[in-house]
């Protein structure tokens, strides 16, 4: 791997330190640098301080929910159409509104399993036609031969 090149960077924001840690072990795999917060403050600190490619943000942390976490983002110079993907065990009317009201691109409800997550995020990504094939294979096979188009955000 060529080690001059510059990796996109996702900051994942989890209070759940194995979400966290599944997440940043998926993305790297796939030739993502990953930077964790454990709350909306330290997301949106690690937002300040580089040039993220997505940010994940879960809905229930401390600090700062993920939906002010999103509209906080939002506001940030550079940041006005970067991919922001909430997560949440709720799939409520009032969660994907809020979502939406923060500016969240996607609204991704748990449990979801990992092929299916790797595929929503792939899209949002600078990632090789190769890898973007292995995700969506892993998906097909994860879904039992259910076929996805493989078009971009």
């Amino acid at each position: 791997m060529e080690t001059s090149r510059k990796r996109p960077r996702v900051i994942v924001a989890d209070d759940d330190t194995f979400i966290c840690r599944v997440l940043k072990g998926m993305l790297e795999a796939i030739e993502q640098d990953v930077a964790l917060a454990t709350n909306g403050l330290e997301a949106v600190d690690l937002a300040l301080g580089m040039a993220a490619a997505l940010i994940i943000l879960d809905v229930k942390m401390p600090e700062l929910d993920g939906f002010q976490t999103c509209a906080r983002i939002r506001k940030l110079p550079g940041y006005e159409r970067t991919p922001i993907v909430i997560l949440t065990f709720d799939n409520g009317e009032n969660s994907q509104s809020a979502a939406s009201r923060a500016g969240a691109t996607m609204f991704l409800v748990k449990p979801f399993t990992t092929a299916s997550l790797m595929l929503a995020l792939s899209r949002f990504l600078p990632i090789s036609d190769a890898t973007q094939q292995r995700i969506h294979a892993n998906a097909v096979r994860a879904t039992g031969g259910r076929v996805f188009a493989l078009t971009g955000s």
